[in-house]
């Protein structure tokens, strides 16, 4: 059988498969292990199948082998050493036969070509085809210029080199005297549109000052790709690897296929011209519009995603940098800088302005209104989206020290980030799982919150609360740490005076009492001014309290007026453990002994203070 042909893998997966760009690769090992067996076999065999001349030598053959061709006998046995001293040597037997032929030398050289034979007979002429379209003016010499007279300012005037219908010429010498370049092509000059002076500018060299077609604006098309500079190398094939520098840099730097591969029109700077910087660049100035609402774009850049088989995605814009390794210099993905000279122009989230001047900005909706016909849009994913691919970001938005007006970062204040009320920074701890909340509520004087959806809490080393005041919520979130303040409140309540577990007919002139709670710490004080003392007997109390006492009775202050004969100063009361209850009492000759409903007159004024655990 023949050689077999090496394969060729034309085709490219990456863009129409999930993992593409693997198998891409792994064909292309394929292809690469194939094309080398089919080296080595061509080295070891011929097309025809048989080995090639010389490939066997008398090396490569074993003895055995070496002696049937030679026709050697076979050796005989050996004999009995002999014990005198050696004899001459025996005359050389026979020469063996002839081995076999050789095989065929290779071919000799071809002879001397045999004489051109007659020329036949011319055949008959044949039917005359229709009359082609008239194609453009050629110009080869200074002689065709006069072909010039028919040719209006729009049409373009191809120089073509001498000799090759097909080939350009790329030179620019004595365009004046004899057109004798070709590419670019050349064009009569605005002002001498028939071409009678013989004067040619380049195709777009010289405008014509018109921006329409129809308005006599020359309009350059290329309808398929457009290769510029170093981009030039590209063969524009169906090849992966190509030999112009981005492709190479990108395969040799785990790519698979190069962006070169399947884009329209590419422009890259020559690889050995030390002059050449930026590959490519676009502007537009608003000084000449005379529309109103007209913007001046440097560039537009559009991603549509409309393939409803295949998971694909569009982008409007997609930027590499690269920092390769021992390089000092940096390497940015887009840098954005805006320049204001006309005054500076504040907004915030609820006043744009069209003064402003703005290094980024990013907006939903591309500013198309519904309407008949057009799909009705849905809320955008993501403003930013600051992703892994395959490596990590040191940190994900920095500020400059002194990129913010009003500071430099070690004095003064200035507005960073701007947000409106009701916006919310989330935490995520998982898919779909906020574990923390940062937001101001709607208004001026709502409040700012810190919200946890766990049990977590801020922990900040120091706090200094300038507005002075710190709000617990109504009802407490008792904690069981007791490192943890979980409660603070200022309330009153109304103490009420009974005897023996009786408050009949008791009246007030004054009756108050407030307090203060602070985690599990209550603080109160009061104070109680008798009008009458009604008809219950039996020892005196005070209820009421805010909150139960704890499980163990503690003293408190109180003082007392207006009290029975013989009731001393020295009052010793306790709050009562498990009640909200305050057991008057006094100290004398030893002991303490609750008060009783004789121990108080009408008008008597009692008043207290102390502090209790609940």
């Amino acid at each position: 059988m023949p050689n077999p042909d090496k394969p060729v893998i034309d085709f490219s997966y990456q863009y129409y498969l999930p993992y593409g760009s693997q198998l891409d690769n792994d064909l292309a090992k394929l292809e690469q292990g194939v094309s080398d067996t089919i080296d080595a076999l061509a080295d070891v065999r011929r097309s025809d199948g048989a080995l090639p001349n010389g490939k066997v030598t008398p090396d490569s053959l074993s003895p055995t082998v070496l002696a049937l061709l030679r026709g050697d006998g076979p050796t005989g046995p050996s004999g009995p050493a002999g014990v005198g001293a050696t004899g001459p040597a025996g005359a050389t037997g026979p020469s063996g036969l002839a081995g076999p032929a050789g095989a065929t030398g290779p071919a000799g050289a071809t002879g001397p070509a045999g004489a051109t034979g007659t020329t036949g007979s011319t055949g008959p002429t044949g039917v005359t085809g229709a009359t082609g379209p008239t194609g453009p003016v050629i110009i080869r010499s200074a002689a065709d210029r006069t072909a010039l007279a028919s040719i209006t300012g729009a049409d373009i005037v191809g120089v073509l080199a001498a000799g090759d219908q097909n080939l350009w010429q790329s030179t620019t010498a004595n365009i004046s005297a004899a057109i004798t370049a070709g590419d670019p092509r050349y064009v009569a000059k605005a002002a001498d549109t028939t071409g009678a002076s013989g004067g040619f500018v380049q195709m777009g060299a010289v405008g014509t000052g018109k921006f329409y077609a129809d308005s006599g604006a020359r309009v350059a098309r290329f309808a398929d790709r457009a290769f510029v500079g170093g981009a030039a190398l590209h063969r524009g094939t169906n090849v992966i690897s190509q030999p112009d520098w981005l492709t190479q840099f990108e395969l040799g730097n785990g790519r698979v296929a190069s962006y070169m591969h399947r884009t329209q029109s590419a422009n890259l700077t020559p690889s050995n011209d030390p002059d050449a910087s930026s590959a490519l660049v676009v502007g537009a100035q608003s000084k000449d519009y005379t529309i109103t609402g007209l913007n001046a774009i440097g560039s537009v850049h559009f991603g549509v995603n409309n393939n409803t088989t295949l998971w694909l995605s569009a982008y409007g814009s997609y930027n590499e940098a690269y920092r390769m390794p021992g390089v000092p210099g940096g390497a940015y993905g887009c840098e954005l800088d805006i320049v204001n000279y006309s005054g500076l122009v504040t907004v915030d989230p609820f006043q744009q302005d069209i003064g402003q001047t703005i290094g980024l900005q990013i907006a939903a909706g591309a500013a198309i209104v519904p309407g008949a016909g057009i799909p009705v849009q849905v809320p955008t994913t993501a403003a930013i989206n600051i992703r892994n691919s395959f490596s990590t970001f040191k940190s994900g938005i920095i500020f400059g020290s002194d990129a913010i007006a009003g500071t430099d970062g070690t004095t003064g204040q200035g507005e960073a980030v701007a947000l409106v009320t009701g916006h919310s920074i989330n935490y995520y701890y998982g898919v779909g799982t906020v574990s923390w909340q940062v937001w101001a509520g709607p208004g001026v004087n709502n409040d700012y919150n810190i919200a946890s959806q766990g049990t977590g809490a801020v922990s900040v080393p120091r706090l200094n609360v300038t507005g002075g005041r710190i709000k617990f919520p109504a009802t407490q979130v008792p904690s069981s740490d007791p490192n943890t303040l979980d409660d603070y409140e200022e309330g009153t309540f109304t103490p009420v005076i009974g005897f023996g577990g009786g408050v009949v007919g008791i009246t007030y002139s004054t009756q108050v009492g407030k307090y203060t709670k602070i985690g599990n710490v209550v603080i109160i004080n009061g104070s109680i001014t008798l009008t009458s003392k009604g008809s219950s007997t039996g020892s005196a109390f005070i209820n009421n309290l805010p909150f139960a006492v704890g499980s163990t009775s503690v003293p408190l202050t109180m003082r007392a007026n207006n009290m029975a004969a013989g009731v001393v100063s020295d009052l010793q009361s306790i709050f009562v453990a498990g009640s909200t209850t305050i057991q008057p009492a006094r100290y004398s000759a030893g002991a303490i002994t609750a008060l009783a409903d004789t121990d108080f007159t009408n008008t008597s004024v009692m008043s207290f203070s102390g502090i209790y655990l609940i």
